[in-house]
């Protein structure tokens, strides 16, 4: 299930590895987690990453960037042998009961 991220409705959390029990204590290993919300209204991103942001959310972009991936996704949703590695890769991640149902669908579709 999707989380939604409504907190303080922003475009971007970001999050770094911190101990639970003493929040002073950081882990300082580089790993961050960022959530993007494309229905975020608060705090400071690029035009770019509005820009990705409202590509994300079905809203009409005339970003150059924004053009180029959406074609590559047309692209790729035409392209079968693409769309059947896919659906394998996330078979495989699913778990092996479920791999040879879900490449049989998309190559007999």
């Amino acid at each position: 299930m999707p989380v939604r991220l409504i907190w303080k409705n922003r475009y971007m959390y970001t999050f770094e590895n911190a101990c639970k029990e003493d929040s002073e204590v950081i882990l300082n290993d580089g790993a961050k987690k960022v959530f993007l919300n494309a229905d975020g209204k608060n705090g400071a991103v690029s035009g770019e990453l509005k820009a990705f942001l409202d590509y994300v959310a079905g809203r009409p972009s005339e970003d150059i960037f924004v053009k180029k991936l959406k074609r590559a996704v047309e692209n790729a949703k035409k392209n079968r042998e693409w769309r059947v590695l896919d659906i394998q890769g996330m078979s495989a991640w699913h778990g092996p009961e479920r791999s040879g149902e879900r490449v049989y669908d998309v190559v007999n579709a």
